[in-house]
C-alpha cells in the first residue's frame, strides 16, 4: 500500500511532511505495515510544472517498487497505466500552452483552467481509488483476523474437549485400578479363610 497526503502546500518554509508524522504517532503503524511508501501532493493550481512531475513521479515509483515485490502483478493493476495516460494528457495542455503564444490571455487562460480541471480531476481519481484499495485491503485484513479468531476458538475448544477426555479417562483407570486392588484384597482374604478352614 501506500498513503497518499495532500495540501502539501500548507507547511510552512522548512517543514516537511516527516516533521509534522513524528507528532503524529497514530500513523506511524499506518505507515510501517506500508514499508514506509508515501507520497505527499499539493493542491494548490498554480504549482510549477517540475514539481508536479515529481509528485507524480514519486507515485509512479511506488506503484513500480509494489509490482516488483509482487512479482510483476501490481497492487493496483490499471493505476500505473491510467497515471500515465493522465500525464500524458498534461503534457498535452502543456504543449497546447507552449503552442498558444500569440493568443489572446483569455484563450490561454481557458486551456490553463482546463488543464487545471483535468489535473484536479486526475488527483481525485487517483486518491479515491487508492481509498478504495486502501479499504479493501483493510477488509481483507478483517476477515483474515476473524477467521484466525474462529481457528483459535476451535483449537481452544478441542483442547478443552481433548483435556477432559483426557481427564475422564484417567479417572476411569483410576478406578478400575482402585476395583482391581479392592478385588485383589478381597481374593487374598477369601484365600487366607479358606486355608484357616482347611486346617
Amino acid at each position: 500500500m501506500i498513503v497518499v497526503f495532500t495540501n502539501g502546500e500548507a507547511f510552512d518554509d522548512g517543514d516537511t511532511l516527516d516533521d509534522y508524522l513524528d507528532d503524529c504517532p497514530e500513523f506511524q503503524d499506518i505507515l510501517k505495515e506500508c514499508d514506509d511508501r508515501k507520497v505527499l501532493f499539493d493542491n494548490r493550481r498554480n504549482i510549477p510544472k517540475s514539481k508536479k512531475d515529481k509528485q507524480v513521479q514519486d507515485l509512479l515509483n511506488f506503484v513500480e517498487q509494489i509490482s516488483k515485490k509482487n512479482n510483476g502483478k501490481p497492487f493496483m493493476a490499471d493505476l500505473s497505466l491510467e497515471l500515465r495516460e493522465n500525464e500524458a494528457t498534461l503534457e498535452e495542455k502543456q504543449k497546447q500552452i507552449q503552442a498558444m503564444k500569440g493568443q489572446s490571455k483569455q484563450e490561454i487562460a481557458q486551456v490553463k483552467k482546463e488543464m487545471e480541471k483535468t489535473y484536479n480531476e486526475m488527483l481525485e481519481g487517483i486518491k479515491e481509488k487508492i481509498a478504495n484499495q486502501l479499504k479493501e485491503s483493510l477488509n481483507d485484513v478483517k476477515e483474515q483476523l476473524a477467521k484466525a479468531q474462529v481457528a483459535r476458538e476451535e483449537a481452544e475448544k478441542k483442547m478443552s474437549e481433548m483435556h477432559k477426555l483426557s481427564s475422564d479417562e484417567i479417572k476411569r483407570l483410576r478406578d478400575q485400578l482402585n476395583n482391581a486392588e479392592r478385588e485383589t484384597a478381597r481374593l487374598r482374604r477369601q484365600q487366607r479363610t479358606q486355608k484357616c478352614s482347611v486346617l
